[in-house]
């Protein structure tokens, strides 16, 4: 069961991440590093020019939460979303970590990827009248999804070893992953 409300296409689409993490770190101390580590988030992306930003990250702390953004400084990066969900469990703190594109990635990349999959499809069926092998014009969108998969597990990486050292948390083993 998904504790935040997304459409199952979204899942299917989009490539996400969810992680389950422990720190030692009381919330209260975990809201202290997480603001002095990120800066507040502007209304939109054109209110701050990024390049006098020093934090990476931009976002906010709840009680039983947070939600952070990558600040994008011109470079060619997936712009990704960390929300995390806080739980106090025994002596530590858990960390429910998902990851995701931001929602203006995400229309780019449905509007690029249903292009491109109307296009592929349109040249598929013309190979298939046309006597040719149709397949081979299926193979770019997979190429299109495996690449997008590479790009977002190379910055999630990132993205979450940044968050682990933030919370200086750790992964636990599935043996020793108390649920």
């Amino acid at each position: 069961m998904f504790w935040n409300t997304k459409s199952r296409i979204d899942y299917f689409l989009i490539p996400y991440e969810r992680h389950i993490i422990y720190t030692k770190l009381s919330p209260e101390e975990m809201e202290k590093r997480f603001y002095d580590k990120t800066t507040a988030p502007t209304p939109s992306m054109f209110t701050h020019i990024a390049y006098t930003i020093q934090e990476d990250y931009e976002g906010e702390f709840y009680t039983n939460g947070f939600y952070m953004q990558a600040i994008s400084r011109g470079r060619n990066q997936p712009l990704l979303v960390f929300s995390g969900k806080i739980q106090e469990y025994q002596n530590q703190t858990k960390i429910i970590l998902t990851i995701e594109f931001q929602p203006l990635a995400k229309i780019i990349f449905y509007l690029f990827f249903f292009g491109l999959t109307f296009l592929f499809m349109a040249a598929t069926i013309s190979a298939i009248k046309n006597g040719g092998e149709g397949w081979k014009a299926a193979i770019g969108i997979g190429f299109i999804n495996i690449v997008l998969v590479l790009i977002f597990k190379t910055s999630s990486s990132i993205g979450l070893s940044d968050i682990k050292k933030l919370f200086e948390a750790e992964k636990l083993p599935e043996k020793q992953n108390p649920q």
